[in-house]
């Protein structure tokens, strides 16, 4: 069983060293020009269009964050519009002239929409006058069915600079009917 053994361990050893030396013999592969990098022209062009790239979308977010500003503004005008019309449909026909008259204009109110006392803290300022719509006919003798109630809502950044004139950023006419 020993010869067996050191039969095999030899032919192992000759089988190696044989192989060994035919791996030695092998001549290596000459190397090759091509190379799997960049050039440096190439990375120089592909930063250039990448920055190119860049350069536009930064030069439209200010344009988008106008818009957005925008929208948001125009958003919360409306609010208050709807609020001012609402109450104004709610009022009776007849107590008109006393919302006219009551102390609940010029409003003012914050960003969000929200009304303040006072004009210190007031992005926004309202107005409304209600008059006696005379552009359509009444009947003789009879009172009129109609008032026009104009909502002017005033935009203005400082919230200190109230504005003064009458004629604001937005306004919006609303139709009161008698109803019968």
């Amino acid at each position: 069983m020993i010869l067996r053994y050191r039969t095999y361990i030899t032919r192992v050893i000759e089988t190696h060293s044989k192989f060994c030396a035919r791996q030695a013999t092998r001549p290596t592969p000459a190397p090759t020009l091509t190379s799997a990098a960049f050039s440096l022209i190439e990375v120089v062009l592909a930063i250039g269009v990448a920055g190119a790239a860049l350069l536009v979308i930064f030069s439209l977010l200010p344009v988008g964050l106008g818009v957005l500003h925008d929208a948001d503004r125009q958003i919360v005008e409306n609010e208050i519009f709807n609020t001012i019309s609402s109450e104004l449909s709610s009022t009776p026909f007849t107590q008109l002239d006393a919302y006219k008259a009551s102390a609940r204009f010029p409003a003012y109110y914050d960003v969000e929409g929200l009304q303040v006392k006072t004009a210190a803290a007031a992005v926004y300022t309202v107005r409304c006058t209600i008059v006696d719509d005379t552009d359509i006919p009444a009947n003789a003798g009879q009172p009129a069915e109609l008032r026009r109630a104009t909502i002017s809502i005033g935009f203005h950044k400082d919230p200190l600079a109230v504005p003064t004139d009458p004629t604001l950023s937005k306004r919006g006419v609303l139709l009161v009917n008698r109803g019968t």
